[in-house]
């Protein structure tokens, strides 16, 4: 999508967009009320819609994007037991129970 020169590595593997980064502080700076685990919440998401979606121009078959008529959303689907769950294990994050991805 960008390259490296536009990511902010927050650790081994997991990093955000530049435009992500600033998406997060335009919040911080609106009058809206965001506590840190809201916004850690947000980087968590940036951070795992990024590996799929590394992972997903490698191997299109890895995950592919789903739209939610009802909700009007769009979300990431994968097999619980592919590429994508063990790359989202080896850093550090665990499928939850609900689908928050």
């Amino acid at each position: 999508m960008y390259g490296n020169r536009h990511k902010i590595y927050l650790d081994a593997d997991k990093y955000v967009y530049r435009y992500q980064f600033r998406f997060l502080k335009n919040i911080l700076k609106t009058e809206r009320r965001f506590g840190s685990a809201d916004l850690q919440d947000l980087m968590d998401k940036f951070i795992v819609y990024n590996l799929i979606s590394d992972i997903q121009e490698k191997d299109g078959g890895a995950a592919s994007l789903v739209w939610f008529e009802e909700e009007e959303s769009i979300a990431y689907q994968f097999p619980i037991d592919g590429t994508v769950v063990s790359s989202l294990s080896g850093i550090g994050y665990s499928m939850p129970e609900d689908d928050w991805i």
